[in-house]
């Protein structure tokens, strides 16, 4: 869960700083004090783009930190483990998006350097957000697809699949361009020989680069390392002055003294080691003092071959095993031309072969897909009928997309279309959500949607910005119900503006807008008591102070709440 939420130099936002707890937490406020300048915080965290005028005037860079608590949670461990991110006994881990005016974004995981991409995939692991806007994915199939795979746990299989097509597809572009004219392929023969030549002409030894490089330093560094070596040698052994000649009279004096004080004997004792242990690291010095040379012409020759093994990885690949792998696949794209036919007609056989395992890859997932549409659906509208929804129908339809030849006609996820249908009223037949969902019912289908991915996902936290966006009534009783419903499993962070919601939030947050020393602030603060009435009523009525409303105000904590 999220334990801390620290922001500073944030939009109007100087710096807010707080400690939330489990269960469902609201975030309330007036119109344009601040809720969306919260929620671009929050997206911050989840991988969003942050840009240079999200950052206050006047500020140089904006930070938002967001403290998590994970347990032993085995997936979140296992991805720290594999980027290798260490993970202490605290049990927490923190995420952190930096902005800076200079216009770079820094993101870090533990306060590790981490790319944007890396937060993103980590972050859907410690919560999910739903943006006031994400509804709108559900007039994508794209999305449909994506989200009964999540639901249904089909990633493995899903990246499986798309290994093999991926594969298929390579396979088949070799093919075409192995009927290519032969001009052509005459022309990436020249090629491929001129790179086997030149790499091999490099006679490269693994891990040369970095060893040349090393001695490169050193031959560069070679008379002040002479020097610095000489200078330590002679502050060791220069005559009677030097640090071993002197400790010599020390041992020599205390060995004197043992035989006439033995209770000595220990400390004399420790400076002869001292002195023996001196003695070796000044012959060592003095080997590696001898072993120093410069060389002028072995620096040049150093100087030429790092040269060389640059311009061949500017070619060939980033390091020198990569230069030999591309050698390698050279090696065998050469044999494949110069055995063309061969291998055109042994290529062929490979595609038909791939062709039927993708094809059976393909039908093993529209069938695990159509079990789990018949799961998504059972679930989606057990949510749905809590939220005032129960006499509409939601279905998921799994179709096999087909070719000419009644085969299945696959892509990177498979041959199926995937999409979510609905029938708002008893007796019509179901239609694409798309075309027949009201706002109010697409943001309640999406928080269904968003409720039964998190069980199968096991997410700790998720976060709604105004979900509630066009309904109002018993629809938002209802919504405000299943809040405190999920609330009581895992914790619920929902901005919104139905006092409704609010009233059933374990915890309540408020952000306001405040004006002070000609400068506009966005704060946010917990209010408990007295001061969460009058937000309650300033909700329920637009005015805070009028008895009326906080006398409903009042009943309706009360109603949810015994401390009121």
């Amino acid at each position: 869960m999220l334990e801390e939420l620290y922001v500073k130099n944030f939009a109007l936002i100087e710096e807010v700083h707080l400690t939330l707890q489990e269960g469902f937490t609201c975030f309330t406020g007036e119109t344009g004090a601040g809720k969306s300048i919260l929620a671009g915080a929050l997206g911050l965290l989840s991988g969003s783009r942050g840009t240079v005028d999200q950052i206050r005037t006047g500020a140089e860079e904006a930070v938002v930190s967001g403290t998590f608590g994970v347990s032993d949670d085995p997936s979140i461990l296992e991805w720290l483990e594999n980027h290798g991110i260490p993970f202490d006994d605290s049990k927490t881990v923190i995420i952190r998006r930096l902005l800076r005016r200079s216009g770079k974004s820094m993101a870090y995981i533990q306060n590790i350097p981490t790319p944007v991409k890396d937060l993103t995939e980590f972050s859907s692991l410690l919560f999910d957000m739903h943006g006031q806007h994400e509804h709108q994915s559900l007039f994508d199939t794209a999305f449909h697809r994506r989200y009964l795979d999540n639901f249904g746990g089909h990633d493995h299989e899903v990246r499986s699949f798309a290994i093999k097509f991926s594969q298929l597809s390579s396979a088949k572009k070799r093919y075409d361009a192995m009927v290519d004219d032969a001009q052509e392929r005459e022309r990436e023969k020249e090629l491929l020989a001129y790179a086997i030549e030149e790499i091999d002409a490099a006679s490269l030894q693994p891990q040369e680069d970095e060893e040349l490089e090393k001695e490169r330093q050193r031959l560069g560094s070679a008379e002040e390392l002479r020097s610095l070596t000489e200078q330590s040698y002679e502050a060791l052994h220069e005559s009677e002055i030097g640090i071993l000649g002197i400790l010599y009279r020390v041992k020599q004096n205390l060995q004197r003294i043992v035989g006439m004080d033995t209770d000595q004997q220990e400390l004399s004792k420790r400076v002869a080691e001292l002195y023996y242990e001196l003695e070796d690291v000044g012959q060592a010095i003095g080997h590696y003092k001898d072993g120093i040379l410069f060389d002028p012409a072995r620096l040049e020759w150093v100087e030429e071959r790092l040269d060389v093994l640059y311009r061949l990885k500017k070619k060939y690949g980033p390091e020198l095993s990569d230069i030999l792998a591309y050698r390698q696949q050279a090696e065998d794209n050469l044999a494949q031309l110069e055995n063309f036919d061969e291998n055109r007609e042994a290529l062929l056989d490979q595609i038909k072969t791939m062709e039927k395992d993708v094809l059976s890859l393909a039908s093993e997932l529209t069938k695990k897909r159509k079990t789990s549409a018949v799961d998504m659906e059972k679930e989606v509208s057990g949510i749905l009928s809590e939220l005032k929804m129960g006499k509409i129908r939601f279905a998921v339809q799994v179709s096999q997309r087909k070719s000419e030849r009644g085969t299945p006609l696959c892509g990177l996820y498979g041959a199926d279309e995937v999409e979510f249908l609905l029938s708002s009223n008893p007796g019509e037949p179901l239609k694409p959500i798309r075309s027949i969902a009201s706002g109010g019912e697409i943001s309640r289908v999406m928080l269904a949607i968003k409720s039964v991915l998190s069980q199968t996902d096991n997410i700790g936290t998720l976060i709604f910005d105004e979900i509630d966006t066009g309904i109002g009534g018993e629809v938002a009783v209802a919504i405000g119900e299943y809040f405190s419903k999920i609330g009581r499993f895992r914790q619920l962070l929902s901005i919104t503006h139905l006092a409704s919601i609010a009233v059933r939030a374990d915890n309540h947050i408020m952000i306001q807008k405040v004006e002070h020393n000609d400068r506009t602030y966005t704060e946010a603060n917990r209010i408990t008591g007295d001061e969460r009435v009058q937000e309650i009523a300033r909700m329920l009525s637009g005015f805070a102070e009028r008895d009326i409303s906080l006398d409903h105000a009042r009943r309706l904590l009360q109603q949810y709440h015994q401390k009121f």
